[in-house]
């Protein structure tokens, strides 16, 4: 029961269960309209609605169905509108028939919608993001799709995301929407560890969000914000996507201007914000283990495996469609001798250079790629022999022109030596190309280096030069002045070593490291004259020096056995024995060999003396 204010009461059985805690009128009223919608009389609630004022007709407004369906069926009713809540009924007077309007204050209901609808919106968009961030591992993809349903999900005005790239000072926008070519290229990059120029670096740099009802109204947002959404845009809100003490991106919503409620998502956007910075984090970390697994960590450029796969793909990819395809070998020339006399460090530096050269002389869809130590490759798709290896020259200036400036201030210049080869001149399968390019750039490392050599007809398998027959290893441990005295040695003592080889009947392999002995003889006796612990050290690392070593370190034995260590006869070892009676050959024109007979193995000595004896 309603009391009116003539003292009457008014009995009303609603259709539908009502929220009338009390009758205040303050929280409710009464409103009667005749047959055509024009308001008679109002109490309390509805006396303060304009919508219900005295003498205005309820046919041209929302109410408009629910007047009618009493005035002219008697059916009463119910509507939400605008925070209140009506309840319609018709009522005989005479032959017209009135309406009476029970109005009441619904606010709370309106909040409860509002909330309603805001789980809703919460639900949804958690249940997309959800979806996307489980079918997507690489950040680019994840980025994408991210912004794209958070701005579907929300009805945003504007979605932003930006994430690590490869420098870490700085943060590269990932992905957007709503935003005009003009915003997008003004905010590429953040750079919140040199400047402050936007938002978004404001953020990042605090590591705090940022939240504002009008992007037209801040300094830092109403020349970007206000001005790069496509939709008319107010609220904003920027956040910093964070993983424990580290910022690894930052996502920025802008509401759109009917959007009231924007504000109110404050806690949605922030416990998204949550999900999304650990998606990024195991995206990034997803990359990183595919990128090791991939590229070299030095260099960063592709790394071994990497090559072989991207070869693969692209020679069945040439077979398929015609096209040609181009490979170099690079290698550093004297790279091991740098190393050791300028350090390690300025060796990193010299590979590091030399990657970046490649990198930029290349083709953005060219493969360039570290084979090893300080051999590098490139695959070049769609060049021939003749583009490829004009490629190779100007890539051979490109390194020439790394100059490296040690402690001391002497200037050293980098150079390499480059192999060509290609599909389908050269070579028509993957190992063949790269086996043919390896032999040219041998051969132009045995032209002098720093020079292109592209490989000349088909390749056919040649029989495989050894380690132990491969002597360009000896450049990296003689001196020009050793170079020369190694090569007269050799050509000296040549027929002497044929000899005592043949009547030894010395192996190929051992025939080979007995030429070696005598060739880096010169070099091997200035680096003992010198002792240098540390040179000592990278001769008994390096590896051409192993199968030397043995005869170099016991070459001073005597065979009476009372040489240094005491090594007597055949327990000195036979390599040894050889190369300290041809070496004394040729210092001392053999005369120790007549006048201490028991400091040499006096079988190897009648050897040599049959050859002199022969000349």
């Amino acid at each position: 029961m309603v009391p009116l204010p003539e003292g009457e009461q008014l009995i009303l059985d609603l259709p539908e269960p009502g929220l009338l805690s009390n009758l205040d009128p303050n929280l409710i009223g009464v409103a009667v309209t005749d047959g055509y919608g024009r308001i008679k009389r109002t109490w309390g609630l509805a006396s303060r609605l304009e919508l219900l004022s005295a003498g205005s007709t309820l046919l041209e407004t929302p109410l408009a169905n629910l007047v009618e369906a009493a005035a002219q069926r008697g059916e009463g009713g119910c509507l939400f509108l605008d925070g209140y809540r009506f309840y319609s009924a018709s009522s005989r007077a005479g032959r017209t028939r009135d309406v009476l309007l029970l109005v009441t204050d619904a606010q709370e209901e309106l909040k409860i919608r509002a909330s309603s609808t805001q789980n809703a919106r919460s639900a949804e968009l958690f249940r997309r993001i959800g979806k996307a961030l489980a079918m997507h591992q690489t950040l680019d993809e994840l980025s994408v799709l991210a912004v794209h349903e958070i701005a579907s999900a929300c009805g945003l005005a504007a979605v932003l995301l930006w994430g690590k790239g490869t420098d870490e000072d700085k943060l590269n926008l990932k992905a957007h929407v709503g935003v005009n070519r003009q915003g997008a290229r003004l905010l590429e990059t953040l750079e919140p560890e040199s400047k402050v120029s936007c938002t978004a670096e404001l953020v990042a740099m605090k590591r705090q969000p940022f939240w504002t009802s009008n992007v037209s109204e801040g300094l830092l947002t109403n020349q970007l914000e206000a001005k790069f959404c496509y939709l008319k845009p107010k609220g904003m809100g920027c956040l910093p996507l964070t993983i424990g003490d580290k910022v690894i991106g930052i996502l920025e919503v802008v509401g759109r201007e009917e959007d009231t409620g924007f504000l109110e998502a404050k806690e949605l956007f922030e416990t998204l914000a949550e999900h999304l910075a650990l998606a990024l984090n195991t995206a990034l970390m997803f990359e990183s283990v595919e990128r090791m697994a991939s590229f070299d960590p030095m260099t960063g450029i592709a790394n071994h495996r990497a090559l072989q796969e991207f070869m693969t793909s692209r020679v069945s990819e040439s077979e398929r469609t015609g096209t040609q395809l181009g490979v170099l070998m690079i290698d550093v020339d004297h790279f091991r001798a740098f190393n050791e006399e300028e350090g390690h460090d300025a060796g990193d530096f010299v590979l590091k250079e030399v990657a970046k050269k490649i990198k930029d002389t290349l083709r953005p869809y060219d493969l360039p790629a570290r084979y090893g130590g300080e051999e590098f490759s490139a695959v070049l798709p769609g060049l021939d022999l003749h583009y490829s290896t004009e490629v190779a020259e100007r890539l051979r200036r490109a390194i020439e022109s790394i100059e490296y400036l040690s402690p001391n201030g002497r200037s050293r210049h980098v150079t390499a030596s480059i192999g060509v080869a290609s599909y389908p001149e050269t070579a028509r399968d993957c190992q063949s190309l790269l086996k043919a390019a390896d032999v040219a750039l041998f051969k132009a490392k045995r032209a002098g280096r720093n020079r292109v050599v592209y490989y000349e007809g088909q390749f056919k398998e040649e029989p495989k030069v050894t380690d132990l027959e491969d002597t360009s290893w000896l450049e990296d441990w003689l001196r020009e002045d050793e170079r020369k005295i190694s090569d007269a040695l050799w050509e000296y003592l040549r027929p002497y070593a044929k000899h005592v080889s043949e009547q030894l009947a010395l192996s190929k392999n051992q025939q080979q490291i007995l030429e070696n002995l005598i060739k880096v003889y010169p070099g091997y006796r200035r680096m003992m004259a010198e002792n240098d612990p540390e040179l000592m050290r990278s001769l008994e690392l390096a590896a051409e020096f192993r199968p030397l070593l043995p005869s170099l370190m016991t070459m001073n034995e005597r065979f009476d056995g009372t040489g240094p260590m005491q090594m007597k006869a055949q327990k000195i070892p036979l390599l040894a024995r050889v190369l300290s009676a041809l070496i004394t050959l040729a210092e001392d024109q053999g005369e120790p060999l007549v006048r201490d007979p028991a400091r040499f193995d006096p079988e190897i000595v009648t050897m040599i003396t049959e050859v002199s004896e022969a000349a």
